[in-house]
């Protein structure tokens, strides 16, 4: 009998209306205004469930009065519709009819999930949304200055989860978000604390996918808050739904568990007999000091030592490779590769942090003994192997079998230069990889309509996959090209997602608060069935229980009396067989193989088919972690003009599986698209940065032979 194929969830979130029930218990109205300021009283009035803001309707025609703001509100039936205001104009509608108004099932599903976050019971235990806000943002945290929320939204029923940043305004503004409800809702007039969303420019407050530290933790990631989400949708709404809301389901094709991938000994190998320069401004001490710490760590470093590595500094980059430290990316003394010059760049902006223990500057990540073994510093001396390859024309990093099959296929990066009302313009690269690793890069740019001139293969293939791409052209990552054909690679808002509802039951079951009692311990201590050369240790376990003082505690205190470690046999045991006892775990064990069932989607890669088209995950290598700061995301596969997508898109899969199982994009994991495409965006930042000097120089010649002003 085969093997069942494995089956992981995404964020599609699949229901079905019962349309008598939604139209018994809810009703939807059509607000219009001109006066957009009048419809918060109004609303509150109402009162309302929840609000959606639609799109305002067009007007072609010149010197007309402009369109109104349109309303989408969701009401119970038991509340009576509200008088009219001459200057709000009101359409009650039922379910049928919103639907031939083009407003999307999502959208009422959206409406309830807000009025379940949103709402709350009045005073006469009437339940309403005060000041009802188009945006549903769940508060995480809050600092003093700084609101973390999650943005909570449903389009072609995909649930996506989006953290933003808010920070405080200035008392003078009275315009901003007020937090309500552990909710952020927008207001004109309030004498609490207002908040506007906030940009990061580069960094990123982000809120973890999912944490298993305690449950607590993990009902505030995002993985835990968009199940609590549905199971809420189910619990208040349920009567609504023919088919009850849940997260899709979908057969794993061609998975492959995780595989362990590597790149220390290659790059240290690449490393061997090589000088490491730094350059440094002599006139900025920050970076100095910085460097300074950074030399000696290197020249310290056994990785480096051990392949005779040696370290040097100056204000000037030298032939071979070179890191430089600026202070931030507008640094006037960026220096940029060439042929003989490679050069990586680190920003003290970023990477630098005083240390008050050794009054010195150092390296802000990890504390490692060997600075070989820092993650981030690491990658900084992979890129300049990578940068050295793109400079000569020659794959080095990756193995001779990577090479190889990289050799199959051509590589296409696509830029678009012209904004979205200008006429096309669009920079394409692609990238020829020879059998023994050579690399070819070409260039050509395609514009407006197609003419006659565009008369090389490249350009028309180039046109192919930008034209099929169609309203997808944004989310398009790049295209590869084969004897087999041409297939495109787009972003998607799609993710897998791990089985929530298992996973939270396993640790409601291991929550720390539960309460244990000694004599069952005991009992199932002395019960434990254990080979003799366990015994020794049994006994020692049984020991420690009958000296506890108390005959009840909670599972936290009854961790910290134990004194051997929970990865011995007996622990392992006694956690196993006092669950099926008690249904109740003194240790998690979610994070091993038994139930890797519930993360499949977070390891290895796979394929899926999801209404008709293909889009692929790339998971974890390791182990999994207590916390996982990202969802993994889902990579959408096109065959280009094929009439056999199934048939082609599987077989180049599995060669795409080998392009992606490689250690140097991010550091001993495999990569979300084939590897040669990190060689084709360092060839572009390249060119960038050389263009960006040559307009710096020429504007520097320009105003030193400039008349001066008198």
């Amino acid at each position: 009998m085969a093997d069942r194929a494995p089956i992981t969830f995404t964020n599609t979130v699949d229901y079905a209306f019962d349309e008598v029930g939604f139209d018994q218990r809810l009703r939807l109205i059509l607000v219009e205004t001109k006066i957009p300021n009048k419809l918060t009283a109004w609303f509150d009035a109402c009162p309302v469930l929840a609000i959606h803001q639609l799109a305002r309707q067009s007007d072609s025609q010149p010197h007309r009065s402009i369109r109104p703001w349109r309303y989408l509100a969701l009401m119970t039936q038991s509340q009576p519709i509200p008088q009219d205001d001459p200057d709000i104009h009101q359409t009650v509608i039922n379910f049928q009819q919103a639907e031939k108004q083009e407003i999307s099932t999502d959208t009422l599903v959206l409406l309830m999930i807000k009025a379940l976050k949103q709402g709350r019971l009045d005073s006469e235990r009437v339940f309403r949304n005060w000041h009802a806000t188009d945006r549903l943002l769940l508060v995480s945290s809050q600092m003093k200055n700084t609101v973390i929320a999650v943005e909570v939204d449903l389009k072609e029923n995909i649930l996506t989860l989006k953290t933003r940043t808010f920070k405080a305004v200035q008392p003078s503004q009275e315009n901003g978000f007020v937090i309500n409800n552990d909710c952020l809702k927008r207001t004109t007039s309030s004498k609490e604390k207002l908040w506007n969303q906030y940009n990061l420019h580069g960094e990123k407050n982000s809120i973890a996918f999912f944490a298993l530290n305690t449950l607590d933790d993990f009902m505030k990631t995002r993985l835990g808050l968009q199940n609590d989400l549905l199971r809420e949708l189910k619990q208040v709404y349920g009567d609504c739904f023919r088919q009850q809301p849940h997260f899709r389901a979908s057969e794993v094709i061609d998975y492959l568990p995780k595989a362990k991938v590597t790149v220390i000994e290659q790059a240290i190998a690449l490393l061997k007999g090589q000088q490491l320069h730094f350059v440094s401004d002599p006139d900025e001490p920050n970076v100095s000091a910085l460097v300074a710490y950074l030399t000696t760590k290197m020249r310290t470093s056994p990785r480096l030592l051990q392949a005779g590595v040696t370290v040097s500094v100056s204000d000037k980059a030298i032939p071979g490779f070179n890191i430089q430290v600026v202070l931030n990316q507008r640094d006037p003394h960026y220096q940029v590769s060439n042929n003989e010059q490679i050069i990586q760049h680190l920003t003290f902006e970023r990477f630098g942090v005083f240390d008050d223990a050794t009054q010195q500057y150092q390296w802000q990540g990890e504390k490692q003994a060997d600075l070989m073994n820092d993650t981030q510093f690491f990658m900084t001396v992979v890129q300049l192997l990578i940068k050295r390859d793109v400079l000569t024309g020659k794959l080095c990093l990756p193995t001779a079998i990577e090479a190889e099959f990289a050799s199959h296929f051509r590589y296409l990066y696509f830029e678009k230069q012209s904004k979205n009302s200008e006429s096309l313009q669009l920079s394409v690269t692609r990238l020829t990889i020879a059998s023994d690793g050579g690399l070819q890069f070409e260039d050509t740019c395609i514009q407006g309509i197609p003419s006659t001139s565009e008369a090389s293969e490249f350009q028309r293939v180039a046109r192919r996959v930008w034209e099929a791409s169609g309203k997808s052209q944004s989310q398009l990552l790049g295209a590869i090209q084969s004897e087999e054909g041409v297939f495109a690679i787009y972003r998607s808002d799609l993710t897998t997602v791990p089985d929530a509802e298992k996973i939270k039951t396993q640790m409601i079951a291991a929550n720390e608060d539960n309460r244990v009692s000694r004599q069952k311990l005991l009992t199932v201590a002395n019960g434990l069935t254990l080979n003799g050369k366990y015994l020794g240790q049994q006994q020692q376990l049984v020991e420690e229980l009958t000296q506890l003082n108390m005959t009840d505690l909670t599972v936290r205190d009854l961790r910290k009396q134990f004194k051997m470690s929970w990865r011995n046999k007996v622990m392992t045991t006694l956690n196993d067989d006092f669950y099926k006892s008690q249904n109740q775990w003194l240790h998690l064990p979610i994070r091993q193989n038994l139930y890797a069932s519930y993360w499949t989607g977070t390891y290895g890669m796979g394929l899926l088919e999801l209404n008709g088209d293909f889009y692929y995950f790339i998971g974890r290598n390791s182990s999994l972690e207590l916390q996982q700061k990202r969802a993994v995301p889902l990579k959408r596969l096109v065959a280009i003009d094929s009439e056999q997508p199934n048939e082609d898109i599987r077989p180049i899969f599995h060669e795409l599986e080998s392009l992606m199982q490689v250690g140097f994009v991010r550091l001993n994991q495999s990569t979300v698209i084939p590897f040669p495409f990190k060689y084709l965006r360092e060839y572009k930042e390249l060119q960038q940065h050389r263009e960006k000097q040559a307009k710096a120089e020429v504007a520097s010649e320009s105003g030193e032979h400039s008349p001066k002003s008198s």
